[in-house]
């Protein structure tokens, strides 16, 4: 969408702010007729007259709110160019009615449409197989290094995911993180480093004992030195790619005074809604083990298999990687499709894996092989 396109449709919905600003004003002074009349004990046919009139005037509003948003809304033809719509019109409005039915609508839309419109929209411009190719990352391991792990698995979401996107023309404050191009909201491969890293740091006690601590070498080995770090800088031998959803929804925060115990200013945080699926996949490269013993590369790899497969599972059933995950957002169910674990130079067993337990069970057996072969 280019800047054309937003100026047309301001345009087409500026004259709306002027209209709806004389309904306005003939509401409140309808309004104030009626509270003259009641203060006087003036003829209640006065009074029914005036409050028709009131609610003709109202409903007037709302069929010219409707129609010119319906004009709007027909213009754009992906569910993601809505969102920017609105967020254009919302930023250059100033009417205050326009810009809460502007504010209601977009609401009105993530409730509505957010859990179909993605998916559809994409099929409908026939993009779906290009989307399917980002979405499920497909890895050739017979190019890369030997003992090089591909592990890939479909997951549904047990309670929202939210994030931050870096989107500022936006209709509220707190959009969720979407792809550039499909605008369909997304964990990035940096997300995941960062969330599974956070996960190896707890369980090695670093977080517990000192947030600054330091990584120990396992740490540094997986994901590389901290950013910023150029001494000795290493590079780790995890890559993590990024996850698409089809899915977008609203949660609702509602903060509460403390002496009424009652909200006042809801806060809408865009999120990807619980039952959202997504593909996470996950490339081990052990690089700097090239050329080393072979005996002694499989004994690594399975010493870092160990440690992944706990990682990933603390991270996705219990710590969560989403923002504000210390308050449950990010969790995935026990619920696993289209698992798969490849290593280069090694024939596994074929074997599904539909939870957690069995991603366990598969990774346990791929290093048990690796480690008969080390002692045999």
């Amino acid at each position: 969408m280019n800047f054309d396109y937003f100026i047309d449709i301001t345009n087409k919905f500026r004259p709306l702010g002027e209209t709806i600003d004389t309904l306005d004003k003939k509401i409140v002074k309808t309004k104030e007729q009626i509270k003259t009349l009641k203060r006087n004990k003036s003829l209640k046919s006065k009074i029914i007259s005036l409050e028709k009139e009131k609610a003709i005037l109202e409903d007037q509003k709302s069929l010219e709110l409707k129609r010119k948003w319906d004009e709007v809304y027909n213009s754009t033809p992906y569910f993601g160019s809505h969102w920017k719509a609105l967020s254009a019109l919302y930023i250059e409005e100033r009417q205050p009615s326009v810009v809460k039915f502007i504010r209601d609508r977009h609401i009105e839309l993530q409730y509505r449409e957010g859990k179909v419109r993605i998916k559809e929209d994409i099929a409908r411009h026939s993009l779906l197989d290009f989307f399917e190719i980002f979405r499920v990352p497909k890895i050739d391991t017979s190019l890369l290094p030997p003992y090089s792990v591909f592990l890939q698995f479909k997951f549904t979401l047990a309670t929202p995911y939210i994030s931050r996107d870096d989107e500022a023309f936006y209709i509220h404050e707190n959009p969720v993180r979407k792809d550039k191009v499909f605008k369909v909201p997304m964990v990035s491969g940096s997300s995941w480093k960062g969330n599974m890293r956070w996960v190896m740091r707890k369980n090695a006690g670093l977080i517990d004992e000192d947030p600054k601590t330091e990584d120990n070498k396992e740490i540094i080995r997986l994901f590389g030195n901290e950013k910023g770090n150029k001494e000795e800088f290493k590079r780790g031998r995890l890559n993590f790619y990024p996850t698409f959803f089809d899915q977008i929804g609203l949660e609702v925060i509602n903060p509460h005074n403390r002496n009424t115990k009652a909200g006042k200013n809801p806060l809408y945080i865009e999120s990807v809604p619980v039952d959202a699926d997504g593909i996470f996949s996950l490339l081990y490269v052990p690089f700097d083990l090239m050329g080393r013993q072979e005996g002694e590369v499989k004994k690594a790899v399975a010493k870092d298999l160990e440690l992944i497969c706990t990682a990933i599972k603390e991270m996705m059933l219990t710590y969560g990687f989403s923002a504000k995950k210390s308050s449950g957002f990010g969790v995935v169910k026990d619920k696993l499709d289209s698992g798969q674990l490849n290593i280069k130079g090694m024939d596994l067993p074929k074997k599904d894996f539909s939870d957690f337990s069995g991603l366990e069970e598969v990774i346990s057996t791929a290093i048990i092989l690796l480690n008969n072969e080390v002692t045999g």
